[in-house]
Parts: structure tokens; sequence; C-alpha cells
């Protein structure tokens, strides 16, 4: 297979855009396991932290009861859709 050239302008442009959707897709990855998207949320008071997979967060949930964020006391976590 031949490889397609780009004029070094196009290139760096690809490679931003490419770099771009790695941080994207790091940023929606539940932060304890790295391997799932995050779908649940955190409740305490008015205030709500979407941070990990239900999976993670009913792990952690048993374990401290406290946000992963902001470290309050977690009321209740959700899955998010």
């Amino acid at each position: 297979m031949k490889k397609k050239w780009l004029p070094h302008h196009k290139a760096k442009r690809k490679k931003k855009v490419l770099k771009e959707e790695e941080n994207s897709n790091e940023i929606n990855m539940c932060i304890f396991c790295h391997s799932k998207k995050k779908n649940t949320a955190f409740i305490h008071g008015k205030n709500a932290h979407l941070v990990s997979c239900y999976k993670c967060a009913k792990k952690s949930w048993k374990k401290h009861s406290a946000c992963p964020i902001c470290r309050f006391k977690v009321e209740k976590y959700v899955k998010v859709f």
C-alpha cells in the first residue's frame, strides 16, 4: 500500500485534529479504570460530578462515599444516558 504524502501545512493540521480527538476520548473515559466511558454521576446537594463508569462508581461509593473530585459526601450515584 502506497503512502499518500501531504504538504507540510496539511500534515500538521491533520496531526492537530488527531491529537484533539485523542484528548476528547481521554476526557470521556472513567477516571478509575480508563477503559469505559463516563456514564455515572456522583450527586451531593445540588451538584453532581460525572467522572466514572457505573461499575467503578459503585465500587468507589462502597469504599469511600465521598466524591472523587471534591470530596463532599455523596448522597447517591446515578447512571446518565
